[in-house]
């Protein structure tokens, strides 16, 4: 947990860390490189669950750039409806 200090949805001091948002990024890619339903996928509902709305937007960043394609349904929906009810 020492290294995910500040990541938590309800941590008012979230703060970014980018390798942690790299990788997690990666767990979204490869999901969808398998043609996972991504809201079955435990390791990215927990991602989506417990991450600070900074932190979220970090790894869909990552996401874009790693993938090429900012274009996908899923991802685009479940990132939108994430951040937009993440409470930080």
């Amino acid at each position: 947990m020492g290294e995910e200090r500040g990541l938590w949805f309800w941590d008012p001091r979230a703060k970014l860390n980018e390798d942690l948002a790299k990788s997690e990024a990666k767990v979204f890619v490869n999901a969808l490189a398998k043609k996972t339903n991504l809201i079955e996928d435990k390791e990215i509902v927990r991602i989506l669950s417990i991450r600070s709305k900074l932190h979220l937007k970090a790894i869909y960043s990552r996401y874009k750039e790693m993938s090429g394609n900012s274009s996908s349904f899923q991802i685009n929906n479940l990132f939108f409806y994430f951040q937009a009810y993440s409470l930080y």
